[in-house]
């Protein structure tokens, strides 16, 4: 933190639905050296591989013309010129949109990077799963990555969706955010008991093992109720006025107990989904 933050001498203002000229520009900074290595310099041509991103950016995301793809010399100036044209929102759909496109290692240094000017900017977003969403503790991020990298198709999926449903910074749907969530533990417990029952009967064979605290399951019976049992969807009558704040509970909560119950199995040596 610099002499200024530390000592009170500038004002701190959270990020939330705007982005200050800083944080746009430190963010482009961190892609610039990507970008401008789609053009060799040797001879000023695209590879082939970076020919195919180079196009993709300006065509998929920045929804140019193909006919109008710039000339590998003009390329950097032109992808520069676009991203400050881009709303606050549009910002982080580029670092999404980017990321993606991207492979390990070098995937993992520019999000930890990019989290690293997020947080210096005061920024209320952080990169998790390829997906910028709201701010949330050091705990609660690791309960999430451990969840989501779970074997089971079904309970990932789940807990991505429900992910993007409640990050989504234009149009979030936090119904079917915190239903996403409870199918998660309900894809789980089927994979445990083999079986297709809904969450609050399997939730109910889990209270016979007293190993298991039953004051924990209870709350995840509780839970149950956003999964509305054999609804296919959240029932939006019945859950009126929840904020991501009550989205972001039901997600962690949702991620910690599986991977709670994931420790208890282990114990009990009756794993299977490592």
């Amino acid at each position: 933190m610099s002499f200024s933050k530390r000592n009170k001498l500038i004002k701190i203002c959270l990020q939330v639905e705007t982005m200050s000229e800083q944080l746009r520009i430190d963010i482009f900074n961190l892609f610039y050296p990507i970008i401008e290595g789609f053009v060799s310099f040797r001879d000023y041509k695209f590879s082939f591989n970076n020919k195919i991103i180079a196009q993709s950016l300006f065509v998929e995301f920045f929804h140019q013309r193909l006919s109008s793809f710039p000339h590998p010399m003009g390329y950097c100036e032109v992808i520069e010129k676009l991203y400050y044209e881009l709303l606050w929102n549009e910002v982080y759909d580029f670092i999404e949109f980017f990321i993606k496109k991207m492979i390990s290692p070098k995937k993992e240094i520019i999000m930890n990077k990019l989290n690293q000017v997020l947080e210096s900017n005061q920024s209320s977003y952080r990169i998790l799963n390829d997906i910028v969403q709201p701010i949330i503790n050091e705990v609660e991020i690791k309960n999430i990555e451990n969840a989501t990298s779970i074997e089971s198709d079904k309970v990932h999926n789940h807990l991505i969706k429900a992910q993007q449903l409640y990050s989504n910074k234009l149009n979030p749907d936090y119904e079917n955010s915190c239903l996403e969530s409870s199918k998660a533990i309900e894809s789980f417990l089927r994979d445990i008991f083999k079986n297709k029952e809904i969450l609050s009967k399997n939730v109910k064979r889990l209270q016979i093992n007293k190993l298991i605290n039953q004051h924990i399951l209870r709350i995840i019976e509780i839970l149950s109720h956003f999964r509305g049992d054999e609804l296919a969807h959240a029932k939006k009558a019945e859950q009126k006025d929840l904020t991501l704040q009550d989205a972001l509970f039901v997600h962690v909560t949702s991620c910690s107990f599986i991977n709670y119950l994931k420790q208890i199995l282990i114990k009990l040596k009756l794993i299977i989904l490592l």
